[in-house]
């Protein structure tokens, strides 16, 4: 009787395609869990745990999120700047006006696993305003 092996993935055998994930209109939370799970490969036949597997994602139309009130009242990033005394509370709904970009990628950072594979996943995620990204050479399919 042969005997049947199950062969591990080469980091040559990967092949990372490029998706386009457009967030008009939607809820952040739906936005950054599917992101997440893009980045990491979750659907991928050949996801491991020591590769990357999963797409670079680009995210057009951050601006045009849709956020629950209450989180636009209660909600707030804290900063420190290092310094004694340097703590600060970063109002959600003035970071969603001026840099849309932050929340996102914020949410998606909660999402992934905060290790050197976490760093290098956040590195495959594009995140821009408007329509206008600069990725039209690599071809992306829309999600």
């Amino acid at each position: 009787m042969a005997q049947k092996i199950t062969r591990s993935i080469k980091k040559s055998e990967v092949k990372n395609k490029w998706l386009i994930v457009d967030a008009d209109n939607v809820r952040i939370g739906k936005l950054c869990t599917k992101v997440a799970a893009l980045l990491m490969g979750k659907k991928n036949v050949n996801n491991t745990d020591y590769l990357i597997t999963g797409a670079k994602v680009i995210v057009i139309n951050a601006s045009k999120l849709t956020f629950h009130e209450s989180k636009l009242i209660n909600k707030f990033y804290p900063v420190h700047s290092g310094y004694p005394g340097g703590f600060k509370k970063l109002k959600f709904k003035e970071i969603v006006i001026k840099n849309p970009e932050y929340v996102i990628r914020q949410g998606v950072w909660g999402m992934i696993p905060k290790n050197k594979k976490g760093r290098k996943l956040m590195t495959n995620l594009y995140v821009f305003n408007g329509v206008e990204h600069k990725y039209n050479a690599q071809n992306p399919v829309k999600v």
